[in-house]
């Protein structure tokens, strides 16, 4: 059994119920929006957007254009996008970060070059634990998302194949109590014995038990070694 002890989470992470201040309507919603850089998470959280214009580089010039999910018409109406969500957690009053995109002309799609000073060609998007519908995991204006929607934004997409999920996600305990958490990979659902919550490896069956001796609140996400990182798995102790 393990003993809790406490893991760092990244400063850029959002302020509970912060979101952008975009005003809600019909063509807005409210994702749950992840970014996952190589070496912490950028970005996660609930966040409220819409269509937008954005700008790509193309040959050292800024080219603007709608993102709407009409963009190489993948949909019948306007309506908020994977990329525009990534846009709106940038800017205040979220923590924000400095990103670059590029354009694809025969997709009529914009793609993520870099986030936060991380660069490669493959910043890629995974909806709902899967690779968008579109088959595209490199552009983001096409794939619409709705109010709920898990939205995971990742670097080198194209080198992974495992999405770590971890269940549950959030759970309450009391002092003294331990729980069992269950690792799988969200793309395929098969569990994974090779990865590690607080640096202690799971069992053959995907599980790692954690004791908890003291309240508090203690967040975690399990890793492994060519994986994308968990969500962020939230724990409550109390008396």
């Amino acid at each position: 059994m393990l003993l809790f002890r406490p893991l760092s989470i990244s400063p850029l992470l959002p302020l509970a119920g912060l979101v952008a201040s975009a005003s809600q309507s019909t063509t807005s919603s409210t994702p749950n929006l992840r970014i996952e850089g190589p070496d912490s998470t950028i970005f996660e959280g609930p966040i409220t957007s819409g269509p937008r214009n954005l700008t790509a580089i193309v040959s050292d010039a800024g080219y603007n254009e709608p993102c709407d999910g009409l963009n190489g018409g993948a949909n019948a109406k306007p309506f908020n996008t994977a990329l525009d969500a990534f846009d709106a957690a940038s800017k205040p009053p979220n923590p924000g970060f400095a990103y670059t995109l590029g354009y694809d002309g025969d997709l009529n799609d914009f793609y993520v070059l870099s986030v936060a000073g991380y660069s490669t060609n493959s910043w890629g998007l995974f909806y709902n634990w899967k690779i968008p519908y579109l088959g595209e995991r490199f552009v983001g204006c096409r794939q619409e998302v709705q109010t709920g929607d898990n939205v995971l934004w990742a670097f080198n997409a194209s080198d992974t194949t495992v999405l770590l999920k971890v269940s549950p996600d959030t759970v309450t305990v009391k002092k003294g109590g331990s729980v069992t958490f269950t690792i799988i990979d969200g793309l395929t659902g098969k569990l994974q014995p090779s990865a590690t919550i607080h640096s202690v490896q799971a069992n053959s069956k995907g599980q790692v038990v954690v004791n908890y001796p003291t309240t508090g609140y203690f967040p975690f996400k399990a890793k492994e070694t060519g994986a994308i990182r968990s969500e962020i798995v939230k724990v409550t102790v109390t008396n």
